[in-house]
């Protein structure tokens, strides 16, 4: 049998033993009045009725952890004002004998005490209630306002239910709220028929957040959805609630798209154009033998090859900028000693200092390698010495893994520098080669990092890196 009922039954119990104590009071008809005996237990039936009735429902209650707290706390203030009432009287009658104002007082005192801390507790509760509404309120706000469409769920015999969706997700789907409520949700959103069904129940049984790339009917057509399904903490009961957040990536996918096409449509044209120019500039050094012009062809060739270039770089640039943007704890340490190495072996004319750490593990993008080989490459290839020199540093903070290199170059153009402090876009390059430290910001920022780049002394840029750090 359920304990919270069996505790029930006795508060019943409870009630009628209590009920008797004044009932008793009729055994004294013959020397009393009916009325004096009716007035002196009128007050301690009726509490006596209210604690059996009151059993009586918490008896029938659906609920099951309230009627067993109700019936724990009322039993032990019953034992306790017993325990007080009968010391004091038993103190008094082992010493003068039972002074009836004397019990009547103390009982007072206890009383006050006992509703001091009552008062106490009520004033604490609904302190805690007015908090929990304000979030409430809160909660409910960003519901009803988040351009976001959002769908409160339950579980339900297997079934991933509508409790609420927000005016959002009535606008996205065509869905009204009132009729998606108690619903099944995949009855309103509407999938292709060619695609699978997605477990949105799985996070909700096993209490565990999961995202799920979709495509799902909306009221302009189908769109591709990223869908997060955030479980709600149960509280130990067996309810599976949670929250599925649609967010719209159909725009983002069509801009990928075209950025391909627009990508492959370039480079084909690139390369066709620089072979043309390739060729009808070596036809040009084949039919003349003056010096100035076999110069001007040859510089011709050149800039072909730099052009030429610019299409592995557009690649590369498309890569970074269509991955999934997952971060994963990164080696910088070993990163960097590998990339020290080629840098060694390719430009053997420069000197580099290096002070690297066994190990410096942080949180980053697997592409993070690249934005530290920009660095490395751009403080060699753009130095005006014969002999660059660079120092490396990796260091770890306490929340943060650190990689400094400093040269003793030229210096960082104005609009290069501009770039790394977010203060241009790569768009405004006009006059630069500045993409791979486009590229350097890209990766760094989207590891959650950041980039900054200061003046070396006596000459020379320092560029530094830091990126969030993880435990070894």
């Amino acid at each position: 049998m359920d304990s919270s009922r069996v505790a029930a039954g006795l508060f019943c119990l409870l009630g009628a033993t209590l009920s008797v104590i004044p009932l008793s009071s009729l055994a004294e008809l013959p020397s009393r009045s009916l009325l004096s005996i009716g007035a002196e237990m009128a007050v301690p039936l009726l509490m006596s009725v209210v604690v059996f009735g009151y059993g009586v429902r918490l008896l029938f209650a659906e609920e099951t952890g309230r009627p067993l707290h109700v019936v724990l706390w009322s039993t032990v203030s019953a034992a306790l004002a017993v325990v007080f009432i009968g010391w004091v009287v038993l103190v008094q009658f082992v010493s003068e004998g039972v002074d009836p104002i004397h019990v009547i007082g103390y009982t007072v005192v206890a009383a006050a005490v006992a509703g001091l801390l009552i008062g106490r507790y009520d004033a604490r509760s609904r302190r805690r209630r007015r908090d929990l509404q304000r979030e409430r309120d809160r909660f409910s706000a960003l519901f009803e306002n988040v351009a976001t469409p959002i769908a409160e769920v339950e579980m339900a015999d297997g079934e991933v239910l509508a409790r609420a969706v927000n005016p959002q997700f009535e606008a996205t789907f065509g869905v009204d709220a009132a009729e998606a409520a108690g619903d099944r949700l995949g009855a309103h959103v509407r999938k292709p028929e060619d695609a699978e069904e997605v477990p949105l129940d799985d996070p909700l049984r096993e209490d565990e957040s999961r995202t799920y790339m979709v495509r799902r009917g909306a009221v302009d057509g189908m769109r591709d959805f990223r869908v997060y399904v955030v479980p709600e903490s149960s509280g130990g009961t067996d309810e599976r609630r949670g929250y599925c957040i649609f967010t719209d990536l159909t725009e983002q996918r069509r801009n990928r798209e075209r950025l391909s096409v627009l990508n492959r449509v370039l480079r084909h044209d690139v390369r066709t154009a620089v072979n043309v120019i390739h060729g009808t500039a070596g036809r040009i050094a084949d039919s003349v033998d003056d010096a100035a012009v076999r110069a001007w062809v040859e510089t011709i060739r050149r800039r072909a090859r730099k052009l030429a270039s610019y299409g592995d770089r557009a690649r590369y640039v498309q890569s970074v900028v269509e991955g999934d943007g997952e971060t994963e704890p990164v080696d910088v340490a070993a990163r960097v000693r590998d990339l020290l190495a080629d840098l060694g072996d390719e430009y053997p004319h420069a000197t580099v200092r290096a002070t690297v750490p066994e190990e410096a593990h942080a949180r980053a993008l697997p592409t993070v390698g690249d934005a530290f080989r920009e660095v490395l490459t751009n403080a060699v290839e753009h130095s005006d010495r014969e002999a660059p020199r660079v120092e490396v540093d990796v260091t770890c903070c306490p929340e943060a893994v650190v990689v400094r290199v400093a040269d003793d170059g030229p210096g960082l153009p104005e609009d290069e520098r501009r770039l790394l402090h977010g203060e241009a876009d790569v768009s405004q390059l006009t006059h630069s080669d500045g993409f791979g430290l486009w590229v350097t910001s890209w990766i760094v920022t989207g590891s959650g990092g950041t980039v900054s780049v200061s003046a070396n002394r006596p000459r020379g840029t320092v560029v530094e890196i830091r990126l969030p750090r993880v435990e070894d």
